[in-house]
């Protein structure tokens, strides 16, 4: 059973990827290198000793200002940080962590990249209406590496069905042959693009993630997020008829939610239609 002390260990990493998910999200949309120049203030470039760069705690340590130059730190970076590792936890939990056995880290770690890969990319989406192809194909490889290697290295043993790599090769498939469609229809119908290809990618990652079925629920939490979001946006002014706005953020909800709860979900339907 999961103990406390292995989820808060798993949160501190989750923190730790957190602050690693704020520099991709600021430098990979402006093609700045991801590895230097180290962590420093955007304002006066000074760089950021150790104690700045614990995340969370650093921020609240400076009172969310450079300790150089008294620029504000936006509240966002240690937002982002606190989320890494809610959601590390989140996975710890839900694959019963354990100190004991390398291939509960393993397990767990993978899945945490994968959640991280998830916040960065709905925060770049939400910045700048695009879904950066480096993520989603590193994504994709990742997914596809973890499907043929991890039952292995989890387990001792291959895994020829779900959840093994031909259970992810249909669920990338089922997530560009569905969002192709869509675009298809939506063009159609609209006269104009219904769907961007960044899209598609990220369903096409979450199917090799999570297996076609997996993917279904996604899809059907994000759809039904977006919905609602769309609804409520046109209701209260803040949207406006034939506006465009960033549907990756809605399908990393339903991927992490699929993560977490997919299982659950797909036994309580099953109960109910048979």
């Amino acid at each position: 059973m999961v103990t406390w002390l292995t989820i808060i260990y798993w949160m501190l990493i989750g923190a730790a990827f957190g602050s690693f998910v704020n520099v991709v999200v600021y430098r990979l949309p402006q093609g700045i290198s991801l590895l230097w120049p180290p962590s420093h203030c955007p304002a006066c470039k000074s760089r950021l000793g150790m104690t700045e760069n614990v995340p969370v705690l650093g921020w609240l340590w400076l009172g969310g200002r450079c300790r150089h130059c008294g620029a504000a730190i936006h509240w966002r970076y240690p937002l982002v940080e606190a989320v890494g590792a809610t959601l590390f936890g989140l996975v710890a939990w839900k694959m019963q962590a354990s100190f004991l056995t390398p291939a509960s880290f393993i397990d767990v770690a993978a899945w945490g990249c994968l959640v991280a890969l998830l916040l960065a990319l709905s925060l770049i989406d939400l910045d700048t209406m695009e879904l950066p192809d480096e993520l989603t194909r590193a994504g994709i490889l990742g997914g596809l590496l973890f499907r043929t290697f991890g039952p292995v290295l989890v387990t001792g043993m291959w895994a020829s069905g779900p959840p093994g790599l031909m259970d992810g090769l249909y669920g990338l498939l089922l997530g560009l042959g569905l969002f192709d469609l869509i675009g298809y229809l939506g063009e159609r119908l609209l006269g104009k693009e219904a769907m961007g290809g960044g899209d598609a990618k990220l369903a096409a990652m979450l199917g090799v993630w999570l297996g076609w079925q997996g993917l279904l629920v996604a899809l059907g939490i994000g759809f039904c997020l977006g919905a609602v979001v769309g609804v409520v946006g046109l209701a209260t002014g803040q949207l406006k008829r034939e506006q465009a706005f960033p549907f990756g953020p809605f399908l990393a909800c339903g991927g992490i939610a699929g993560l977490l709860f997919g299982e659950t979900l797909i036994a309580s339907y099953l109960r109910l239609i048979y």
